[in-house]
């Protein structure tokens, strides 16, 4: 599971990020390349997926019915995409 504090205690010793870590841009940006770590892990590497590639499938599979659909609208058909949306 996704645990933000441990991540960020993964800071190396040599830099003191202390002052950093009272930002809430700072603690985003390493809460969000903890998420990037966990996405890579079980969905990128997996199922061969980028982030882009996986959201482009969410907003096909919520709104386009069928991968004619979605040929015909977007005009180019990714052969990653299409053996996903396949699956």
């Amino acid at each position: 599971m996704l645990n933000c504090a441990a991540q960020m205690n993964l800071t190396p010793a040599l830099l003191d990020d202390s002052r950093m870590r009272r930002l809430v841009g700072y603690r985003l940006a390493q809460a969000g390349a903890a998420a990037n770590r966990v996405f890579d892990e079980y969905l990128g590497k997996p199922l061969a997926l980028r982030r882009v590639d996986y959201t482009i499938l969410v907003l096909v599979d919520a709104s386009a019915p069928s991968m004619e659909h979605f040929d015909a609208r977007f005009r180019f058909v990714d052969g990653r995409l299409e053996s996903a949306i396949d699956r």
